[in-house]
């Protein structure tokens, strides 16, 4: 029995849609899957505190923290999709310099921290959260920023506003609402000008 044109149609695009829609959760799978990486020795040349702290993503976050000068801020720096703490240190650095407080972490399953899952910024939202209170309880005084780069950009605006930034740098961050500024303006906190 020979197939007409429009059968042999048909069964081309079943085919290619069920091929496209295996792949795209085979490479969906492939990339939700945890990045655990270890991020080696804290740098010799900052005053690195190994620290960790419970989050409601689960996780148990892995994290350094440098003290900075007495009344010169903190700042919370939150790293890309499929890295760890250690693409910050050049950041955390620079800010240590300057006399902010630094705390670098590893999102939940990423570098140390562990997790199952990459969730896009759904649970990592609450490691942002974990992290802005472990700061808030360690330097109650000192005013906090948030330094967030793509993961960890996006992770600052998902869930309850204002997170709890007092100041707040976003870079290579995208959403599919197209307009980020709603967001990124509900991320810090009211705060009167001196």
């Amino acid at each position: 029995m020979r197939l007409s044109s429009k059968q042999t149609f048909l069964a081309v695009l079943v085919a290619a849609v069920l091929a496209f829609g295996t792949a795209s959760i085979w490479i969906g799978g492939r990339l939700s899957d945890a990045a655990p990486s270890l991020p080696g020795p804290a740098p010799e040349d900052l005053p690195m505190e190994q620290v960790s702290f419970r989050s409601q993503s689960g996780s148990t976050i892995q994290a350094w923290c440098a003290r900075g000068r007495d009344g010169g801020g903190a700042v919370v720096l939150m790293h890309a999709v499929r890295a760890n703490l250690a693409m910050l240190v050049p950041r955390a650095r620079f800010l240590w310099k300057a006399g902010y407080s630094v705390l670098l972490f590893d999102f939940q399953a990423h570098g140390a921290s562990p997790g199952e899952h990459v969730t896009f910024g759904y649970l990592e939202s609450r490691d942002v959260r974990a992290a802005i209170g472990y700061m808030r309880s360690r330097f109650p005084s000192e005013r906090l920023g948030g330094l967030g780069t793509s993961l960890g950009g996006a992770a600052a605006l998902i869930g309850p506003q204002p997170v709890g930034f007092d100041a707040v740098v976003l870079e290579a961050i995208r959403s599919a609402r197209g307009n980020d500024i709603p967001a990124i303006a509900a991320c810090v906190e009211r705060v009167p000008l001196e």
